[in-house]
């Protein structure tokens, strides 16, 4: 252990090493003591040794080596960050080398190579051009090493051992191609999911059920006019310098040819979606799942895309469903693992999440809230239709899941919020319902975004500390009816013709899920209202009069409170 301080070594041990002024350098290529005067000296020494000792600049080396070998031989390196700083962490020294494979192992899908290349070996695959006719993958392969290979010793040992991997899996490929994902199905009766939850062949069966329900709620939709199928990206970072309808929190409910089919092909994809995990392929590569079971419908000409969308979002950052059915498949596959675990008592804890359910409510929301074509469905319709999907198959839960589970997504909704860097108080205010009616989750995250983009106006504090001052001379329960024709004042007026117009405005843009013009027509309120504040005397000694305008400022704070409590945005503004 090196502990130096004034160029003297402090005297101390650790698993009975002592302390002192000698290193090492590269074990293999310069491992010779050297010793240490202090660190500017030792980081000149030690590079001589052949270490690096900067974690990010054996990261740049082993980028700008890989993409110079890839240049050579006319390929591409696709980007993937993880394996760069597994190279980075596995080297002292990184250096960069090309090698080679039989040009019939191409015959394999690129992603089982790929797999076989990154994960097994930690080598990185080389792509080839987009040309008509040319293969996807090129034979060869770039591995990371930890010393010199002037013989290439290294560099045949490296394509001995990733020719005996290819030949694997070429094997295990071949024999799944000799079964049909559907003759699979069966198979997963011998598969459990969880024991109290039955095997994966039951999982199947749910997973078929609540698919359908769903599909079949979007085909009832399209023929009296559903929303886009197109997907929208939730969040403030990448697009704080535009509006939310900009960023396409909003849209008209225009018809959907996409949606039109998606329940045929819900029913087609949904009984195959867990067939792969019987592969070899699978087996031997695990993340492989859904992408075997998509290569293998799409060799019988039929598009798989939605088996391996059903598994997105795995991770923060992870691609999300493009295609309308695996997004609705993959809504299912989530809510099936979440309720059933709940329902059995296996609920995550602050150290525990054996099956993930905090990353799959996430992905859940994520979904719900990315494709108006959702916007319809409320969590608690769809747990309890995935409840009845348990009670169909005689699975008896510990406890009814249903409010834990509506509890458990309300955080997931609130920690994916909080990922987008949305304020506190603006997460509290689209989470607290204050008219006991449902809100969907595509209402909650689109209406988080708008309230983002306009919490940054110079209207919006003084527009919310005129709504807390209305709501602060409410009188719970309170909810006599405005009667115009107790108006004494111009401004009374004024303000009713407003209120009206706003209700009017509010209910065609949130029929639209456009809250940044819902904020827009709330808005409007300000200037009429703080004007009654000013000019009008609420608490009038005419009772009429008084509870009249107190009507007015019902009418104000009601339509409000239809979104969220207003009263949790903080004076200011937070971070």
């Amino acid at each position: 252990i090196v502990a130096l301080y004034n160029k003297k070594v402090i005297p101390c041990s650790f698993a009975q090493v002592p302390s002192g002024n000698l290193s090492y350098g590269h074990r293999l290529l310069a491992p010779a003591p050297f010793k240490v005067a202090d660190f500017a000296s030792y980081q000149k020494e030690i590079r001589k040794r052949f270490i690096l000792i900067d974690p990010s600049e054996r990261y740049q080396k082993i980028k700008k080596e890989i993409g110079q070998i890839a240049q050579k031989v006319s390929g591409t390196v696709e980007e993937d960050d993880s394996l760069l700083w597994r190279a980075a962490y596995s080297t002292e020294y990184p250096e960069a080398i090309c090698g080679s494979f039989d040009v019939a192992s191409l015959s394999i899908p690129k992603e089982i190579i790929s797999t076989a290349m990154k994960e097994h070996q930690g080598y990185f695959p080389l792509g080839a051009g987009a040309a008509s006719g040319a293969p996807t993958m090129l034979p060869h392969f770039i591995a990371v090493l930890n010393n010199k290979d002037k013989n290439k010793t290294i560099q045949k040992g490296c394509e001995r051992v990733l020719k005996a991997r290819l030949s694997d899996a070429r094997f295990y490929f071949e024999e799944d191609c000799k079964k049909s994902l559907a003759d699979r199905v069966p198979d997963l009766k011998g598969v459990s999911f969880q024991e109290k939850l039955g095997t994966l062949y039951d999982k199947t069966q749910r997973l078929v059920t609540l698919s359908k329900f769903i599909a079949q709620k979007i085909d009832s939709l399209t023929g009296a006019g559903a929303p886009t199928a197109g997907a929208r990206e939730s969040g403030r970072s990448r697009d704080s310098d535009r509006s939310p309808s900009e960023c396409g929190v909003g849209g008209a409910w225009e018809r959907s040819a996409q949606a039109t089919t998606s329940l045929e092909e819900v029913k087609r994809i949904a009984p195959l979606c867990k067939a792969d995990l019987v592969t070899g392929i699978v087996r031997e590569f695990p993340s492989l799942q859904g992408v075997m079971g998509r290569i293998l419908v799409d060799r019988n000409a039929e598009n798989g895309q939605a088996i391996q969308e059903h598994y997105q979002p795995r991770f923060s950052g992870d691609a999300m469903p493009a295609s309308l059915s695996g997004q609705i498949l993959s809504i299912a596959d989530k809510l099936d693992s979440i309720v059933g675990c709940f329902g059995i008592g296996v609920i995550p804890t602050g150290s525990e999440d054996p099956y993930a359910l905090r990353r799959q409510g996430v992905g859940l929301i994520q979904i719900l809230g990315m494709n108006p074509i959702f916007r319809p469905f409320f969590l608690p319709d769809l747990i309890q239709e995935s409840v009845r999907c348990f009670e169909n198959q005689k699975i008896v839960f510990k406890i009814n899941p249903t409010l834990g589970v509506a509890a458990f997504l309300k955080g997931r909704i609130a920690s994916h919020l909080q990922l987008k860097l949305v304020r506190y108080d603006i997460i509290d205010t689209v989470l607290t319902n204050k008219t006991l009616i449902p809100v969907p989750p595509y209402d909650i995250l689109a209406l988080a975004e708008a309230l983002s983009y306009f919490s940054e106006k110079s209207l919006f504090n003084p527009l919310i500390t005129s709504y807390k001052r209305a709501a602060r001379i409410l009188v719970t329960g309170f909810n006599t009816k405005v009667n115009p024709a107790l108006f004494t004042n111009n401004v009374e007026s004024v303000l009713w013709s407003f209120i009206l117009k706003a209700v009017k405005d509010v209910d065609v843009h949130y029929e639209k899920s456009d809250f940044a013009s819902v904020l827009e027509a709330l808005a409007t309120l300000y200037t009429p209202l703080n004007q009654f504040f000013t000019d009008v005397l609420v608490m009038d000694p005419n009772e009429e009069i008084r509870k009249n305008r107190m009507a007015l400022l019902r009418v104000v704070v009601n339509l409000f409170d239809r979104f969220g409590d207003f009263s949790k945005i903080q004076d200011g503004g937070v971070i």
